[in-house]
């Protein structure tokens, strides 16, 4: 349950911020990524995606994990 939430989390936390991004192009921007087809120079919101969100998304993921195990 709480892993169901947490992956909510994590792609609610993708679409929000300054540039909001729409939840299917979310999707679609991860498989173009994950698949090596991601286009850089012609969309904005893949930089945002790729370069941003997901690394600071990941630290707070792990930053919450350590934070948890610690005590």
């Amino acid at each position: 349950l709480l892993g169901v939430a947490l992956l909510l989390a994590i792609v609610f936390s993708m679409g929000v911020g300054r540039y909001g991004i729409p939840i299917g192009d979310i999707f679609r921007i991860i498989g173009s990524w994950i698949t090596g087809q991601a286009d850089f120079l012609n969309n904005q919101a893949e930089v945002v995606i790729v370069l941003v969100r997901i690394p600071r998304i990941l630290l707070c993921v792990l930053v919450g994990a350590a934070l948890s195990a610690s005590g």
